[in-house]
C-alpha cells in the first residue's frame, strides 16, 4: 500500500468529494496499485495554486489504457476514506481533509489504511 499526493482540479476535486467521481484516469508514472490511497490536493488552475482542500480516495479498481503516444494510462476505481478515527470529521468519517489524517495514513496509524 502506498499513498500517492496529487494536484486535482477543482471542477474534479469537489465532485470526487461528493461521492459523485468515483473514478481516476492518470498516466500510471507512479506505479499505482489497487489498494493504494491518494491523497487528492484541490489545484485551481489560475493563478495556479493549491486551495488547501484535500480528500482520501483508496484505488479500488485499475485497467491499463494506452493513449495515441503509446503512453501508459491508468483508469482507477476509488472509494472515499471514510474510517472512524480520532482525525475524522466528527461523523466517524475521515476524508483526509487535514494533513493529520495524510500523515497517518502513511505512518500505518489511521484505521483505513489497515483494512
Amino acid at each position: 500500500m502506498t499513498v500517492h499526493e496529487l494536484k486535482t482540479w477543482t471542477e474534479f476535486f469537489w465532485d470526487i468529494k461528493a461521492g459523485r467521481k468515483t473514478f481516476e484516469v492518470r498516466v500510471n508514472d507512479r506505479d499505482f496499485e489497487v489498494g493504494d490511497y491518494l491523497v487528492l490536493r484541490e489545484w485551481e488552475a489560475i493563478p495556479q495554486r493549491y486551495t488547501g482542500a484535500v480528500v482520501g480516495v483508496r484505488v479500488t479498481y485499475m485497467c491499463d489504457i494506452r493513449n495515441i503516444m503509446n503512453e501508459e494510462i491508468v483508469g482507477m476505481s476509488i472509494r472515499l476514506c471514510r474510517a472512524p478515527c480520532a482525525n475524522g470529521d466528527g461523523n466517524g468519517g475521515c476524508f483526509l481533509g487535514t494533513d493529520t489524517c495524510a500523515q497517518a495514513l502513511k505512518n500505518n496509524e489511521c484505521p483505513e489504511g489497515r483494512r
